[in-house]
């Protein structure tokens, strides 16, 4: 999303953190270290389950623009989701209180 439309999830959010391939494709930008690496993420759960947090001003665009370039975008418990093969992508809604 961030390439696509410029928008960058909420770091602290994201299931993958703490994992090395995403952080070496550029999913996350948490570097893993002895205290926050998972070895097995990819392994715990098939399909996989990811979750990616963005604003609430932009996770309705992210999702839109999701459903205009894939199929499979349906919703489960109220929270929009992609199914793919081997994973399952949920994006969530971040609520940021006004200063």
């Amino acid at each position: 999303m961030k390439k696509e439309l410029g928008f960058e999830p909420e770091t602290e959010k994201c299931s993958l953190n703490g994992a090395l391939v995403p952080y070496i494709l550029g999913i996350t930008p948490i570097h893993p270290d002895s205290a926050t690496y998972i070895s097995a993420v990819f392994t715990a759960e098939i399909p996989l389950q990811v979750t990616i947090a963005y604003d609430n001003e932009y996770r309705n665009k992210v999702v839109d623009w999701v459903k205009a370039h894939f199929d499979g975008v349906t919703t489960r418990l109220g929270q929009p989701i992609i199914k793919l093969k081997n994973m399952v992508v949920e994006f969530r809604r971040v609520v940021k209180e006004q200063r």
